[in-house]
């Protein structure tokens, strides 16, 4: 035994349609940015939605083949659009993937608590009780944000959640992340936003 920790996330010899091959390992408490007109894509592989042309992808060592084999090692993809449920309030959005979720790092005796919370990190306790469709593009950004907060994910995956963020909580949004990161997380986040990306620990091209 070295001692060293083994990476959270590593993909081996994984080739998208059209791209090179790629090898990449992210360790537990890194926040890695993705860059290229395909890192939506390569967020797919890793989240067990999109087979890749050839190679494998293990979280924590363990090979992942589809979306359930993602989710039951603590994969979380924060889409773009956020893919929220509109006639529900943000509360309920960011409560409602909470129940009926025993075991893991998911498990919480207190889910509304946890959700409350976590819309305060974002700054949006006082639209809690707020239609989803009632709020802003950006606002709605912020509620898909806290949904993934509140999870507690093993590998974070994110797909241009700041483009509809205000510089202020662009630098909110960057924060959570980075703290999710302190607190073990393997985070993923797909930009072009040059400060996003100086923001990172480092950066792939792809």
């Amino acid at each position: 035994m070295t001692g060293v920790e083994a990476p959270r996330l590593r993909l081996a010899g994984v080739v998208l349609a059209g791209a090179a091959s790629l090898d990449l390992a992210v360790a537990s408490g890194e926040l890695v940015a993705i860059v290229g007109w395909d890192s939506s894509d390569l967020l797919g592989v890793v989240a067990g939605l999109v087979r890749p042309e050839s190679g494998i992808v293990t979280i924590d060592g363990v090979p992942i083949d589809d979306r359930i084999g993602a989710a039951d090692r603590g994969v979380v993809l924060m889409p773009q659009s956020g893919a929220l449920a509109m006639l529900l309030t943000a509360y309920e959005n960011v409560l409602l993937p909470l129940l009926g979720r025993p075991g893991g790092d998911v498990a919480d005796s207190d889910p509304p608590a946890r959700a409350r919370r976590a819309l305060e990190l974002v700054g949006l306790a006082d639209s809690a009780d707020h239609l989803v469709e009632e709020l802003s593009g950006g606002q709605q950004q912020r509620v898909a944000i806290a949904r993934t907060l509140a999870a507690r994910p093993r590998v974070l995956l994110a797909d241009q959640v700041t483009t509809d963020l205000d510089p202020a909580n662009r630098t909110r949004v960057l924060d959570l992340l980075r703290d999710l990161a302190a607190d073990g997380a393997a985070v993923l986040l797909a930009s072009d936003d040059p400060a996003v990306i100086e923001a990172c620990d480092r950066s792939v091209s792809i």
